[in-house]
């Protein structure tokens, strides 16, 4: 009985419909240059990508390739060995995140995740 249920191929060799394929929409540079500005004062990705006519995770990689660093995203490789390196030439996990544009929490998370020994609040290891 459950079997009867299952949708079957049609018999008969009827064509498959495939999705049709899309343009990818590249917006202008002066669109972009406007985007970029107005994320740097604030707006979010989600309010200006229906704008430029694309998604957000588009226009992120769009800004990126700007070299514009995209707000409460995670550290990047290069950046977590720069913060292990940082520890433990001596500083603290503050001044790292100050320097870098992370929360101190966000750089103590991702050090001990790489397996860094973490240092006491006098600068002991622990």
């Amino acid at each position: 009985m459950v079997v009867r249920s299952v949708r079957r191929r049609p018999i008969g060799g009827e064509a498959r419909s495939f999705r049709e394929t899309h343009q990818v929409i590249q917006p202008s540079e002066r669109l972009l240059a406007a985007a970029e500005v107005r994320y740097a004062e604030g707006a979010k990705l989600r309010d200006l990508a229906p704008e430029l006519g694309v998604s957000r995770v588009r226009l992120a990689d769009l800004l990126r390739l700007r070299g514009v660093r995209i707000r409460n995203a995670s550290p990047t490789p290069d950046e977590i060995t720069e913060m292990a390196r940082r520890y433990e030439s001596g500083e603290s996990l503050e001044q790292i995140g100050g320097r870098l544009g992370f929360n101190g929490g966000t750089v103590r998370n991702h050090l001990t995740a790489c397996g860094v020994a973490m240092r006491d609040s006098h600068g002991r290891p622990r």
